[in-house]
């Protein structure tokens, strides 16, 4: 009989006291959670141990009717009520903190058959960034530059314009925006979501389109681990086989800092 008790969460009354000021990525779940309806924007799952809240499974819709998904976990579940519940989620997809999910995600065969992926954990990354032609970062005075290159490439699920501009302007608060750019324009970019001593988050990380399938989300995300934790915090997540060097976020491919 399972340890655990899996608790749908409907309403943001029943999310907000489970992610404030707990749980290292209760910026990016609030925002959501505040601004966009539940069931057509978002779905929650929080697992209880003896009335202890253990891990929370956050799914969130971007534009183009894709999903992707927040995992949390204090300590490893083995619950097949929650395996199922995250295997058979319809995103595009998961990131989360840790090696429990590493772990976790291991025993999933339908994430992990997706690209014919093999899991990594890498606590010292290679350096894609350093070499970079056009590699950067970019403060609060390129906040128009920055909402202008995603609001043409990723919307983060937010209709308006001004929407987009409020959710720019919050994440450079936090850190400046990492970049690639060509010619003085960007051609790739992520936010910085949230932040802790040991883990990162990341936000909005895309590529302009004629520049996809380059390399350009490794490099990315090799210079988020530099700039926001000066190369402290190492990289775990899944990667395609076809591709063992690279560690870029493509279909069906997670990608996380732990």
């Amino acid at each position: 009989m399972s340890t655990f008790t899996i608790e749908r969460l409907r309403t943001a009354r029943e999310v907000l006291p489970l992610v404030e000021g707990r749980l290292p990525v209760s910026i990016d779940i609030v925002d959501r959670v505040g601004r966009t309806p539940q069931g057509s924007h978002w779905k929650a799952h929080a697992v209880h141990r003896a009335g202890s809240l253990v891990g929370f499974f956050f799914q969130y819709r971007l534009c183009r009717g894709k999903w992707e998904a927040i995992l949390l976990l204090d300590e490893p579940i083995a619950d097949a009520t929650f395996e199922r519940l995250v295997n058979r989620a319809q995103v595009w997809s998961i990131g989360g903190p840790g090696d429990h999910v590493a772990t976790f995600l291991e025993r999933l065969p339908r994430l992990t058959r997706l690209t014919k992926l093999e899991m990594f954990h890498e606590r010292t990354p290679p350096d894609y960034w350093t070499a970079m032609p056009g590699a950067g970062s970019l403060g609060v005075e390129h906040s128009e530059r920055l909402v202008k290159f995603f609001s043409h490439h990723e919307r983060f699920g937010i209709p308006t314009m001004a929407g987009i501009r409020e959710f720019v302007g919050l994440a450079l608060q936090r850190g400046p925006a990492v970049v690639v750019e060509e010619d003085g324009e960007i051609v790739g970019g992520v936010l910085l979501g949230a932040a802790t001593p040991d883990w990162i988050s990341l936000d909005g990380l895309t590529v302009r389109p004629d520049r996809r399938g380059a390399g350009l989300s490794t490099v990315l995300l090799s210079g988020a681990a530099r700039i926001w934790s000066n190369g402290a915090i190492g990289m775990c997540g899944v990667r395609a086989t076809t591709n063992p060097g690279g560690y870029g976020l493509h279909a069906g491919q997670t990608d996380w800092f732990a």
